[in-house]
């Protein structure tokens, strides 16, 4: 779990420093439409690759909780914060594009 979380968080560490390199020189080069295109490329990448993540987590969300325990108390509410869990990873795929 600690390895996919950290692989998620520096995918988007350096599509973002990317990303924010392109568009500070396409702004300052005076092409604010090839910019404004650099943005919508890497939301589109970030939302497809959040929504993945979140899916396969929500579809695996009744056996995620064997990772941490095999008592049937911590699984049930490890099932249970799963869609909370699926919407920070897209939240936070989104605040870490929008912030870059």
């Amino acid at each position: 779990i600690n390895i996919a979380n950290s692989l998620h968080v520096y995918f988007f560490l350096f599509l973002f420093l990317e990303y924010s390199t392109r568009v500070s020189n396409e702004l300052g080069a005076g092409n604010p439409q090839v910019a404004r295109s650099a943005v919508a490329v890497v939301m589109s990448i970030t939302v497809a690759q959040a929504l993945i993540l979140s899916l396969a987590l929500f579809a695996s969300r009744g056996v995620f909780g064997y990772v941490f325990s095999n008592d049937i108390e911590v699984v049930d509410h490890v099932t249970t914060m799963a869609p909370l869990v699926c919407l920070s990873v897209i939240l936070d795929s989104l605040h870490g594009v929008l912030s870059g």
